[in-house]
């Protein structure tokens, strides 16, 4: 079988084994009911990497982009330049559920919304 890839850049037509190769290599997809936040937690607390760079890499959470990044943070009140391995689980999942609130209200509406 031959499945499409979609991304903001590019459509290309791959096999069904490559589609499952590249989407190891993201992270858990806040949208996804099957979404596993222990992997983002895995990286999140090993990491002196900022909170608000860790939201923007596609191989540690799928899904945001510049503005949900910037919604996220502001809603869960973390400074995105917070190393991620000094923030706690507690801060860690506030982010989390933002992450999935935000992202299921833009599917919802079809749009990026900022303002609830």
């Amino acid at each position: 079988g031959v499945v499409a890839q979609l991304s903001a850049m590019t459509v290309g037509l791959c096999t069904e084994a490559e589609y499952e190769r590249r989407a190891k290599q993201l992270g858990p997809d806040p949208l996804r009911e099957d979404a596993d936040p222990e992997r983002f937690w895995a990286v999140w607390e090993n990491t002196p990497r900022a909170v608000g760079l860790l939201l923007m890499d596609q191989a540690v959470v799928a899904g945001l982009g510049n503005i949900f990044r910037a919604e996220v943070l502001f809603k869960a009140g973390v400074h995105p330049e917070q190393p991620a391995e000094h923030a706690s689980r507690e801060v860690f999942e506030r982010v989390w559920a933002h992450c999935v609130g935000c992202l299921q209200a833009g599917y919802r509406y079809g749009s990026i919304r900022t303002v609830d």
